[in-house]
């Protein structure tokens, strides 16, 4: 044990030597982060007009209600189809006025019909990432040519009363779309459902 003990400290001396520093030397200053990163103050440019409010302080501990009277989406709908396997089958809707519903069908740890609440600012991140990812002029499906794989179907319904529905077959869409379907998943996971 004694060995052991001696040979692990001997290692180590070793390894700080190795690396140029020795076991009595001074780590160098270092700022503190608030010294090193500027303070976001307002939306960086390229934030379209009516997300500016996601840089507002505060805004993620309370709602901010003329945001949500303007955000141009009303409600973003994912469903998950299956496959011959044991791919997931569940339908969500979000909604801007904070309600989520969820349907679970098949392979998924909830079965059933549930209700829940989704915080704005998670609802208005999603909305602004398929802002970014060009969700409206995306094609209407993406689709492998195998079979036997997942369908995925997101459907965005702007304020206006304009719905957009993209199909994804077998990630084949992309990476917008990809990143989109995921960040759906998340904010799903961190609803308490009822």
């Amino acid at each position: 044990m004694v060995r052991i003990a001696l040979a692990a400290v001997f290692t180590g001396t070793l390894v700080l030597a190795s690396a140029g520093c020795s076991p009595d030397a001074k780590l160098p200053d270092v700022a503190p982060p608030n010294d090193r990163l500027p303070e976001v103050t307002r939306a960086p440019s390229g934030v379209p007009k009516g997300f500016s409010f996601l840089y507002d302080f505060g805004v993620r501990q309370r709602p901010n209600l003329a945001a949500q009277a303007t955000l141009p989406v009303a409600s973003i709908m994912l469903r998950r189809g299956g496959c011959f396997g044991t791919c997931p089958v569940y339908r969500v809707t979000l909604n801007v006025d904070g309600t989520a519903a969820y349907e679970g069908v098949a392979y998924v740890g909830r079965i059933g019909k549930f209700v829940g609440r989704v915080p704005f600012y998670d609802f208005a991140q999603l909305a602004l990432l398929a802002e970014r990812a060009g969700f409206m002029t995306l094609q209407e499906r993406y689709a492998g040519s195998w079979t036997d794989d997942e369908t995925r179907r997101i459907t965005i319904r702007a304020r206006s009363g304009k719905e957009k529905t993209v199909e994804d077959y077998g990630d084949f869409g992309p990476p917008e779309l990809w990143a989109l379907e995921r960040a759906i998943d998340g904010v799903v996971e961190s609803i308490k459902w009822r």
